[in-house]
């Protein structure tokens, strides 16, 4: 017996489609504790994140925890922290994601994160709150970069798509008692609703509460607070850290926004393209200004837009971008915003067009 193993078997092993020779195999490589501990946290890491599609890499992702394993209990470190979101002391295995420019959303596999550490793992969170019923086991870690997003579920069966440049937390807890989530970024959840255990978000911001619900939530590090839309149901919208018993009641086709420590806005937005069509692999605009839709932009197409002049930030985009060719997407942002555009690799820069004489 070698040292390697086929991890693509892992799969069908896992599922119980392998042949009793290839499950024999694989019992005998596990029967030293060190390869039986890398077969349980990959067994876990499958659990959680279901059967790996074969469009999916099996054998790059099990092979990058394959090789985080064996690295030892001692590479582990500390995460940097970023707005309160909880940061284990573990350093994480990404698994890339299939880029936006398809559409194809990625396997949950190719989007869970196994976080590895030696010991007793502390998770704080939001607001230096702690959560004491979860500190023995690291949280499950999803992360998506940019021009990227996953679909998955959780072990409740909550509906995840994870939005582009994202994070979402899920504590070890899960489902113990409340279900917490703690998001950096943008996500989709069409939640399993329980009356026993609250479904909440946290943002840095904000916390939104599940009443039976499909919705999106929005807060990247760089806004200025929380962003819920709801696409069926209701939520409860909070501003702050933690649920306080005076949210905002947000009902179908209402937009919720909170600014840093300021109160809950309403908005009955009607159409929620805006916020929802990314779901489908569209990013739409309806009179934005442009200031706020260039970070979008970026995050979306994986490029760096700039303007060459601060007053472009003040022009208002009107667009549904999907998946056509780049060229072809930078022609219609020109277009439709009266401007002229210079892009040299992955920077786009905006120049006002000069008056006709």
């Amino acid at each position: 017996m070698t040292d390697d193993i086929d991890w693509e078997i892992l799969d069908r092993y896992f599922s119980g489609q392998c042949t009793p020779e290839q499950a024999g195999r694989i019992d005998r490589w596990a029967a030293e504790p060190a390869r039986a501990e890398l077969l349980a946290s990959a067994r876990a890491t499958w659990e959680a994140t279901g059967v790996v599609p074969r469009r999916f890499d099996v054998d790059l992702a099990w092979a990058a925890v394959h090789r985080r394993m064996g690295a030892g209990a001692g590479a582990a470190a500390a995460a940097p922290s970023t707005v309160g979101i909880p940061i284990p002391r573990a350093t994480p295995v990404r698994f890339a994601l299939p880029r936006n420019r398809g559409f194809q959303y990625a396997a949950a596999a190719a989007a869970a994160v196994l976080l590895l550490a030696a010991g007793a793992v502390s998770l704080g969170v939001i607001g230096r709150r702690e959560n004491a019923a979860v500190h023995a086991a690291a949280p499950r870690e999803y992360l998506t970069r940019p021009a990227q997003r996953a679909d998955f579920h959780l072990k409740d069966g909550t509906h995840v798509l994870l939005g582009v440049a994202s994070r979402l937390v899920v504590p070890s807890g899960f489902g113990k008692a409340d279900r917490e989530v703690f998001l950096e970024g943008e996500a989709y959840f069409d939640v399993r609703h329980d009356a026993a255990s609250k479904f909440l978000v946290h943002t840095a911001t904000a916390v939104t509460e599940d009443i039976g619900t499909a919705f999106v939530v929005r807060a990247y590090p760089a806004d200025s607070g929380a962003q819920v839309a709801v696409a069926e149901g209701r939520v409860v919208l909070h501003s702050g850290t933690a649920p306080d018993g005076h949210g905002t009641l947000l009902s179908r086709g209402q937009v919720g926004k909170t600014d840093r420590g300021g109160p809950v806005s309403v908005l009955d937005a009607g159409d929620l393209a805006p916020y929802l069509g990314w779901t489908e692999g569209r990013l739409v605009f309806k009179d934005a200004p442009l200031r706020e839709a260039l970070p979008r932009l970026s995050r979306w197409f994986d490029l760096d837009f700039t303007l060459s002049d601060s007053s472009l930030g003040s022009r208002r985009l009107t667009a549904s971008l999907g998946d056509q060719p780049t060229p072809e997407m930078l022609d219609l942002l020109a277009l439709s915003l009266g401007v002229r555009l210079e892009r040299r690799g992955d920077r786009v820069t905006l120049y006002a067009r000069p008056v006709a004489r």
